[in-house]
């Protein structure tokens, strides 16, 4: 379909068609109804991408990118490879709202998004998980530390971030984003903007967990 201005616009519709029956049953032709629908698939496209993206950042939110881990976990049984799962906390974010504000804050989280969907590539996957949380899934490879500087009008803050790392096998359950987390703090403990990597024998993830498990 053509627009006005000359260049090309997609349209959708539905078809049905009926026959013209006459006398003896027989067919006479058919009518055909054409049914313009594109606004009715451009708002069930609009309410899909609302229902799996985080409304300030763009990014997939927590519920969409649960799914995703969890369909990778279910095809990891099937086909064994090497993915990693990253939690990733801004430090000290609160400083930023206490100083300038909740715009500033937003305006930060933004560029957070921004960074993370230039450096992840289209078969990861990046998501906003909480306030200042983001979660990654990496395909086919780790991740290192993150770290740059935000600008907020005359103000500059260097801001960090911790992250939990753990890496995704065919062994690994849907609690790899639990254990992420975990990792995550004891990154901030150890200092923050600082990576944690999450191992079978790491005693601290194991009390982490214990404390978690308790809280709940």
């Amino acid at each position: 379909m053509h627009s006005e201005g000359g260049g090309k616009q997609e349209a959708a519709a539905e078809v049905s068609v009926a026959p013209i029956v006459g006398a003896g049953r027989s067919e006479r032709g058919v009518v055909v109804v054409l049914r313009d629908v594109t606004e009715l698939r451009g708002m069930a496209r609009a309410v899909s991408y609302q229902a799996s993206h985080d409304a300030l950042t763009g990014l997939s939110n927590r519920a969409a990118f649960e799914g995703r881990l969890q369909q990778l976990l279910e095809e990891l049984r099937e086909s064994p490879r090497q993915h990693a799962l990253c939690f990733l906390d801004l430090d000290q974010f609160k400083l930023v709202n206490a100083a300038c504000g909740h715009q500033a804050g937003d305006a930060l989280l933004q560029q957070v998004a921004r960074l993370l969907q230039r450096h992840v590539r289209e078969t990861d996957c990046a998501a906003r998980l909480g306030a200042d949380e983001f979660g990654i899934l990496l395909m086919d490879c780790d991740l290192a530390s993150a770290h740059f500087r935000f600008h907020w009008e005359s103000h500059t803050f260097k801001v960090s971030a911790s992250i939990g790392l753990v890496p995704l096998d065919a062994d690994s359950t849907p609690a790899a984003l639990a254990a992420a987390e975990s990792s995550c703090l004891i990154a901030k403990e150890q200092g923050r903007g600082r990576v944690h990597v999450a191992s079978p024998r790491d005693e601290r993830l194991a009390v982490r967990h214990g404390e978690a498990r308790w809280t709940q």
